[in-house]
């Protein structure tokens, strides 16, 4: 994996961009703002390992920088700048994102090590539909013509509701499809991007552009790993609930209970969000 590894977590502080304000109530009246989110932290009584993550924007709401901490042990996970030149969003001299006329992201050039120029080199395309939703995902792995592994989206009501992923070179076999449901009654603002997934850039979602975002808390999503023989390798089943939310309808914490779902694997346990709002 490109980034960090998938990392599973534990405890850490919360504050949130008006927590005085926050509900647990889906029916108060919300007051939508465009509100920037600036950290994600776990703050979890398991033995899980404990992540945070912080974000920097410039005037711009532009991501400038990215911290990933693990409190629990108080060490540095990673750290991050953004510096841009025309469609280009670089992290470092290996990994960058290139984006379309709409500051979507397109592209994103990694490797499987980025400090060792030996490793592996992958490079993930992201293409949107007319509505601005991520619809697929090519994985091209050391520069092959043919994508190793391509994931299709589907949405229903402006939500993801499945994400299937084949391989295109073995007869489209499919290899791992995630199933999500929501809680219908309950809009929400700016939140998070939530692919199944999206383990190459589960970090960098969060503050970069993939598309439009579903607008409703999430409900469960269940995850099935293929042996390439149709047959059920592994399944990850996650439930998600005990939302707090803000005057302007954002999601200031949620837990999740169950298997941690690897796409978004700082999403586990109970988790806080603090947002700049404008």
């Amino acid at each position: 994996m490109s980034v960090l590894p998938v990392i599973v977590l534990l405890t850490l502080l919360y504050a949130g961009c008006s927590k005085k304000d926050s509900t647990t109530d889906p029916a108060v009246n919300l007051t939508p703002r465009n509100c920037n989110m600036l950290s994600v932290a776990q703050q979890n009584n398991g033995s899980k390992g404990d992540l945070s993550i912080s974000f920097t924007f410039d005037d711009s709401s532009r991501a400038t920088s990215l911290l990933a901490y693990d409190s629990a042990v108080g060490v540095q996970l990673g750290k991050y700048t953004f510096t841009y030149s025309k469609d280009t969003i670089r992290i470092d001299s290996r990994q960058y994102f290139l984006t379309d006329s709409k500051g979507r992201v397109r592209r994103f050039h990694t490797q499987d090590d980025p400090h060792d120029s030996s490793t592996d080199v992958y490079d993930y395309e992201y293409l949107y539909n007319d509505s601005g939703f991520l619809v697929t995902k090519n994985q091209y792995v050391n520069g092959a013509k043919q994508p190793d592994y391509t994931t299709t989206y589907t949405y229903r009501n402006n939500v993801l509701t499945h994400a299937d992923m084949v391989v295109p070179g073995a007869n489209n076999i499919l290899i791992f499809s995630a199933t999500l449901n929501y809680m219908y009654e309950q809009d929400v603002q700016n939140w998070l991007y939530h692919f199944p997934d999206g383990t190459e850039s589960y970090l960098f979602q969060q503050c970069l552009n993939f598309g439009r975002k579903s607008q409703k808390a999430l409900k469960s999503v269940i995850t099935q790993v293929f042996n390439g023989n149709n047959t059920v390798a592994d399944q990850w089943t996650t439930n998600y609930g005990s939302y707090v939310f803000s005057t302007e309808g954002n999601i200031m914490s949620v837990t999740a209970t169950g298997d941690e779902q690897q796409g978004f694997a700082f999403l586990y346990g109970r988790t806080f969000f603090n947002y700049q709002c404008k």
